[in-house]
């Protein structure tokens, strides 16, 4: 989740600096401003409770990367403005990413053979049929069942891939009976014969910017939620431990 948060703010910041140069430059300076704050902040605020304490050279090591991390946050928390983007931006990266996994392929294509021999309503006695080359869907319920397998290794595809981005979208295990009985009829009625990965992977992808659009309303706070908690918990340890080391250095006279 951490790595996929952190992968879709790297493209936050790639969009906000090339798309507005202006504002990328006014918020690095308030950035700066307030990560100077910080570190002064972190550099003494153990005094409230330890005046003789002097913060030594470690623990300005510590108060500065709470400076560098208020800077990161300030200019992610304007980054993540154009969440739409990078969202539909990881999904078409996505797309070619599982175009492009053999091993994937190769996989689904045994577990959709498997899945619908299983039906016992296809003739499996040709060799590429034996083989686990070739899949016959020659009935309905066998189509549906392909098409569904194909859809359903899509999706968990996707969550593997961006489980950060799939919590946001909710999305789901597989796609809707209902949708995927009309492109499966859509498909064959056109005569474009088998119904293959690339036509299921153009559908799951086609719901997930479904799904991305009306999530929009909850998109970006999610991100920023995020974004604020890793803030809050990266500072916690510098501070925690310039704090420790000046209850340490506590002396207590009678």
């Amino acid at each position: 989740m951490a790595t996929d948060f952190l992968y879709l703010l790297k493209i936050a910041f790639g969009l906000f600096y090339s798309k507005t140069n202006h504002e990328f430059g006014i918020t690095l300076w308030v950035g700066i401003v307030l990560s100077a704050v910080c570190w002064f902040g972190c550099s003494h605020y153990s005094r409230l409770w330890n005046t003789r304490y002097r913060v030594t050279l470690t623990h300005h090591s510590l108060c500065a990367a709470t400076g560098v991390i208020t800077l990161f946050f300030a200019i992610s928390w304007r980054a993540l403005e154009h969440t739409q983007e990078v969202s539909e931006k990881a999904i078409s990266e996505w797309v070619w990413t599982i175009n492009q996994d053999r091993e994937w392929s190769d996989a689904i294509l045994k577990e959709t053979w498997r899945n619908v021999r299983a039906l016992g309503i296809e003739n499996f006695d040709r060799p590429e049929f034996a083989q686990m080359k070739v899949v016959p869907v020659n009935h309905d319920v066998s189509r549906l069942k392909a098409a569904s397998t194909v859809s359903q290794g899509c999706v968990r595809h996707f969550k593997d891939r961006h489980p950060f981005l799939s919590a946001i979208l909710k999305a789901r295990s597989e796609v809707p009976t209902e949708v995927l009985q009309r492109d499966i009829k859509s498909w064959f009625d056109a005569g474009k014969g088998t119904y293959g990965n690339d036509q299921a992977i153009k559908l799951v992808s086609t719901q997930l910017k479904q799904e991305l659009g009306s999530a929009l309303d909850r998109v970006v706070p999610t991100y920023r939620m995020s974004a604020v908690f890793i803030f809050l918990f990266l500072q916690a340890v510098p501070f925690g431990l310039v704090g420790l080391a000046a209850y340490k250095d506590l002396k207590i006279t009678v």
